[in-house]
């Protein structure tokens, strides 16, 4: 897979977008509109090369309440270089260019404008500036929340997510909850129309293609006609397992400088190629080099091999997977606690 391939997140869980119109909190709500614009993060064009062609920033959703955290996500930062937001600590790419980070809530209620800097890792210099992309920040109507049942689920399950406050004329969209198809990011939305009150209810399933463990789950009340983005429901977790572990030898205590053999029990899919890598549950920038199994035409068990050098700092980490497929993640494993120790 290139190192300067495209990419676009549709691990089960990811926000769902929409354009926007924002929410005005009062007994009787009413939509207004908001125009003015503020800088996050963004360098002087002047002292950054130019982007390499595709690479592009998204944020989901694009409609957030004060101090309601939303994920960034990228594409096409070399993973030997590093991603700074202005948010959050230093970002690194998985080997195809792709990036994402929960970026924490923004306080003030307006229209913001949001970039991102791919870096050196090791002088902080620009590699490039992504083009800002825009967020609205809008106040929520009083009480508006949604639940989950169950809570623990299987990929391949569905869960029942319900909710209040959004007007009966219009329509709530879950957020997309693994009810995703796994080509190029194309939507299967499960879409609710609430009832005189407010409520709604809708059954969305968690497709093969979810992300795992604990993830963010929201939904987003639309307009009627225009299918404009109101607001976005505050998120909820749900915990979701699945059937894809991972194996490994010698051991999952190793000394630095072991090479790692890693097997699949539970298959990617059909074109689709297995990354594995190992990662800091402290520090997500404090990572290994990742290792790749082989291309896979018609998917299956696979196995690879993941060097951990020699430098690598003695302490925890989890191993982890996925199944790569063409502009999209078609798979996740349950991560594996590793220890390093000393060489």
């Amino acid at each position: 897979m290139s190192r300067w391939s495209s990419w676009v997140a549709v691990g089960g869980l990811a926000l769902l977008t929409l354009a926007s119109a924002a929410w005005s909190v009062s007994t009787s709500p009413k939509r207004t509109s908001t125009n003015t614009v503020m800088a996050i993060s963004q360098a002087p064009s002047s002292t950054l090369d130019a982007a390499p062609p595709g690479a592009y920033l998204t944020v989901s959703p694009k409609t957030v309440g004060p101090d309601q955290p939303f994920r960034l996500s990228g594409t096409d930062c070399p993973s030997d270089d590093q991603v700074l937001t202005g948010q959050n600590s230093p970002v690194t790419s998985k080997s195809n260019g792709s990036w994402s980070v929960v970026v924490r809530g923004i306080l003030l209620s307006d229209t913001m404008i949001i970039g991102a800097e791919c870096v050196h890792k090791d002088s902080r210099s620009e590699v490039f500036s992504y083009s800002p992309i825009r967020i609205r920040v809008t106040p929520l109507p009083r009480g508006a929340r949604v639940t989950v049942s169950p809570e623990v689920v299987m990929v391949g399950q569905s869960i029942r997510m319900s909710g209040n406050d959004c007007f009966p004329s219009d329509y709530v969209i879950p957020d997309s909850t693994g009810a995703v198809s796994a080509e190029y990011g194309t939507y299967h939305l499960s879409i609710a129309t609430p009832g005189s009150d407010g409520s709604w209810s809708a059954v969305v399933p968690v497709i093969d293609a979810s992300q795992v463990g604990d993830v963010s789950v929201s939904a987003t009340c639309v307009t009627g006609i225009a299918k404009e983005e109101l607001f976005s429901y505050p998120a909820v977790h749900i915990e979701v397992n699945t059937y894809r572990h991972l194996l490994v030898t010698p051991s999952t205590t190793i000394s630095a400088g072991t090479t790692l053999t890693v097997t699949s029990k539970g298959p990617c899919p059909s074109q689709s190629q297995a990354e594995v890598y190992l990662q800091s549950p402290d520090n997500l920038a404090n990572g290994v080099p990742d290792g790749h199994g082989p291309d896979n035409p018609s998917g299956g068990e696979w196995s690879a091999t993941l060097p951990i050098p020699p430098a690598t700092a003695p302490g925890s980490y989890v191993l982890q997977a996925t199944c790569l497929g063409d502009h999209t993640f078609l798979g996740y494993y349950s991560g594996l606690p590793i220890t390093v120790t000393a060489g």
